[in-house]
């Protein structure tokens, strides 16, 4: 029993010995080295906005609003806001409109409704949005730099359908608003704005950066600037519904004033 233990025991270690040693036999004797398996990155799928060339309106965004007037005109209203900007509107057909927004003589935005006669280079009204991709390329992220922070919007679908944005090389936007509804679709309007205003508007879902906000004047009449405000609401919904080929909204002042007093006496 002994030298049969003895035996089984011999092979068992022989049988270790093979196992264990196999592999470094093995690849000493190897003629090649072994590879690393390569290990690839997955395409990156941020399509990030590209800027396009300066032209048009918004080679004015940052500029002098004097040497603006010099070019088109003065303003037929000149309103404050209450939050350290002004409100300019000037003299357009029935349809249209133009207002500018300045802080301190400086255009900070510039909105424009079918204003014929003004370059909106590249744009034109009534095109579509296979008319942008033509130039520049729609995307659902945009980054910039803002006083040294860095910024990312995100585009929603119903953003990208119906009120993309586009940067310019001078580091100012263009929000292009379409109606896609037959037969007034087409672009019809057009703001164009500075950084600052896009951070403080947030039009898009903000998801890097710090929020900026305006911040109301404690001595402004806001009695009298929501009267101006529901007045120029009231105008541009007018020329809204013209150009769709609405009726004009028409105001019942009887009802109004009793809503008035309901909402006082609430």
């Amino acid at each position: 029993m002994n030298r049969r233990g003895l035996l089984f025991m011999f092979v068992l270690l022989l049988c270790f010995i093979g196992v264990y040693l196999q592999p470094v036999i093995s690849y000493k004797a190897s003629p090649l080295p072994v590879q690393p398996t390569a290990h690839k990155e997955p395409p990156s799928t941020t399509l990030n906005t590209q800027k396009i060339a300066t032209e048009g309106l918004a080679v004015w965004i940052g500029q002098s609003i004097t040497q603006f007037e010099q070019f088109f005109g003065e303003a037929t209203s000149v309103t404050e806001s209450g939050f350290g900007f002004q409100n300019r509107t000037y003299q357009t057909p029935e349809m249209s409109y133009l207002e500018i927004v300045t802080t301190k003589q400086k255009i900070n935005s510039i909105k424009v409704l079918r204003v014929g006669e003004l370059d909106i280079t590249p744009f034109h009204f009534r095109m579509d949005l296979q008319d942008v991709t033509k130039f520049t390329t729609i995307s659902p992220n945009v980054t910039f730099t803002f006083q040294g922070a860095s910024y990312s919007l995100e585009l929603m679908e119903d953003d990208m359908n119906y009120r993309p944005l586009v940067a310019f090389e001078n580091d100012s936007y263009a929000i292009l608003f379409f109606d896609h509804r037959q037969p007034s679709s087409g672009l019809y309007s057009v703001m164009y704005l500075d950084a600052e205003t896009l951070i403080k508007l947030s039009p898009y879902l903000i998801t890097e950066g710090a929020d900026l906000h305006y911040v109301a004047q404690k001595d402004a009449d806001w009695e009298q600037i929501n009267r101006q405000n529901m007045a120029k609401s009231l105008n541009t919904m007018q020329r809204l519904r013209k150009d769709l080929g609405f009726e004009r909204y028409q105001t019942d002042f009887e009802t109004q004033k009793a809503s008035e007093e309901m909402l006082t006496l609430f």
